[in-house]
């Protein structure tokens, strides 16, 4: 009974305390002069996100690539490098306000998330490039098309610097052809069975061969997951079809002993296909799609077609069926491939 006594006797003392802090916060509320100053606070608040919001309709673009995937702390440091007339802070929470939670919300209920993300990237690519135009002594590209791409996403030209890589394969490279040229066009198509490397394309573009063109033509694959019936499903007039499971370093002089040109047919601007490097190195001239850098091999027109273009590139290939002995060209005006000792005195000169 003692100690219950002394628990509720507790209680009671502390209750009283509970009840007064109660009573001072309804008694500072119900305050006019406090009332009168958190309206004013708010009331500026109000005014300001409104202004920084007006001035998102004007500077928006401006410090989007700024604001972008940078902690507010880090934007902080770069004050007065914003456009928006609320400052640093301003352009962050405009910025979050009206693209992050009204335009995304907005567009996603339209179907338009994808979209929304495509500008995002577009976003975050265009910060990267203003990080390298300030810190960067050099960008060095793989390939002249890599460096225009580049460029064209706003890199400035001074920076940009263009460094074919150096293979080992390079070093056996023979710089003529090595197949013995018959009535049949042997073709190659090496690498993965993707849509962006163009191996449905291919197939696609073969199955438009006339036929008697097509009776020409032997196929070559050394791709991953690809059956003799599938091909001749798709070009069933074609002569020959052989089918590698892949490909390792030493195997390809076995694959391409007999084959008198390959086929780069890539849907997306390759930087500089590996492979490119591999059947030109083995004495395979190569016929590319105009993406990426792989016809920067050879400075001839006649082997390059359209990217991703059907009827230019079996209009290429009827061409050399028919004319075999025009491959030869190609050797005329290609690329000196670069060996990894040449690649890496090319760097040692930038780097020092």
């Amino acid at each position: 009974m003692v100690c219950l006594m002394a628990k509720k006797a507790i209680e009671k003392e502390k209750n009283p305390g509970k009840k007064k802090r109660f009573e001072a916060v309804r008694n500072l509320i119900a305050n006019e002069r406090f009332r009168f100053i958190l309206g004013l606070v708010i009331n500026i608040f109000a005014i300001y996100i409104a202004f920084t919001l007006l001035s998102f309709f004007f500077t928006g673009k401006i410090d989007q690539s700024k604001v972008e995937n940078i902690p507010l702390g880090d934007l902080l440091t770069n004050k007065g490098t914003v456009a928006n007339w609320g400052g640093v802070r301003g352009a962050y929470i405009s910025d979050l306000l009206i693209k992050f939670k009204c335009i995304d919300k907005s567009r996603e209920l339209m179907g338009g998330a994808e979209t929304m993300k495509a500008e995002k990237y577009q976003l975050y690519r265009r910060y990267n490039i203003e990080q390298l135009n300030k810190y960067a002594d050099a960008v060095l590209s793989v390939s002249q098309r890599t460096a225009e791409i580049m460029m064209e996403r706003g890199l400035k030209p001074e920076k940009s610097k263009v460094l074919y890589i150096g293979t080992k394969v390079a070093e056996a490279q023979v710089g003529k052809s090595i197949a013995h040229k018959g009535s049949v066009l042997t073709i190659a198509y090496l690498g993965y069975k993707r849509i962006d490397k163009g191996f449905y394309f291919l197939l696609e573009a073969l199955s438009l061969l006339d036929t008697r063109i097509a009776s020409k033509v032997n196929l070559v694959l050394a791709v991953r997951g690809a059956t003799v019936e599938e091909v001749y499903s798709k070009v069933p007039n074609i002569s020959k079809v052989t089918i590698f499971n892949g490909y390792s370093h030493h195997e390809l002089k076995h694959i391409l002993n007999d084959v008198d040109l390959g086929v780069i047919p890539v849907l997306w601007e390759d930087n500089l296909p590996q492979v490119s490097i591999e059947m030109v190195s083995m004495g395979v001239p190569i016929l590319c799609s105009s993406f990426g850098g792989a016809s920067e091999l050879c400075g001839d027109n006649d082997f390059v077609f359209e990217g991703g273009n059907s009827i230019d590139f079996i209009n290429k290939l009827s061409k050399f069926v028919e004319h075999p002995n025009l491959i030869d060209k190609y050797w005329g005006k290609a690329m000196k491939l670069k060996t990894m000792g040449i690649h890496y005195r090319d760097l040692m000169q930038i780097y020092e």
